[in-house]
């Protein structure tokens, strides 16, 4: 058997407008300045947490971020499925790698919204959908693949991992999985060609699909 292990964010959906939303809800609420989608964009990869320690002003105090988190949390339970969209072409492509390959998630989301997330744009299309804890590590430590690939039961030397962002990479290479990078999501070509100049990039959905098929 062979896996195909994907991030979520930026990946296989753009879940970059909610994100933006929750996070300018929690700084509304202190009457910090907004965030624009460009921002946020670069703030991501590392979580919830980090990125709200990002959006803030600095020296904003731990009970603050705290509450922010949950301020974050209300305002997305509530969007983080109608501001988000799927990519164009990828349901396709998952469903015929389906045929072929095991495929999951790995995403630094939180547990429950990323098994709802993917489950509501693509049903019963990924084998396990593992998002991170509050208390437990997050990409790119090493922790949520491994807990990944306990319950596939897969090797890692019959994996692949998928992602779109510099924190992907060093996760892959934490966890000792082949990678491909993908060019339309978070990160622009050219912010990955400077951060991590020496990956496999594809541009497109339709790239992807073959860049799996002749790695696998």
């Amino acid at each position: 058997m062979k896996y195909v292990l994907f991030d979520l964010d930026g990946t296989i959906i753009d879940t970059l407008e909610g994100l933006k939303c929750a996070v300018n809800y929690a700084l509304s609420q202190y009457s910090y300045p907004l965030r624009t989608l460009n921002e946020i964009r670069l703030f991501i990869g590392n979580g919830v947490q980090k990125l709200l320690e990002r959006s803030f002003p600095d020296g904003t105090s731990k009970e603050d971020l705290e509450n922010a988190f949950n301020l974050f949390k209300d305002y997305y339970e509530k969007h983080f499925i109608d501001q988000s969209t799927p990519y164009k072409g990828m349901f396709e492509m998952l469903t015929r790698l389906k045929e072929k390959y095991t495929l999951a998630v790995v995403s630094n989301k939180n547990d429950p919204f990323a098994k709802e997330l993917v489950e509501h744009y693509y049903p019963k299309i990924f084998t396990v959908i593992q998002g991170t804890y509050n208390d437990k590590p997050k990409k790119p430590d090493p922790y949520i693949v491994n807990k990944c690939l306990e319950q596939l039961g897969a090797k890692k030397e019959e994996c692949l991992f998928v992602g779109d962002t510099p924190v992907d990479v060093q996760t892959a290479i934490n966890s000792s999985l082949r990678r491909v990078v993908v060019t339309y999501g978070f990160r622009s070509k050219e912010e990955l060609i400077k951060s991590v100049p020496n990956e496999d990039f594809v541009d497109t959905i339709e790239e992807l699909e073959k860049k799996i098929m002749l790695t696998l």
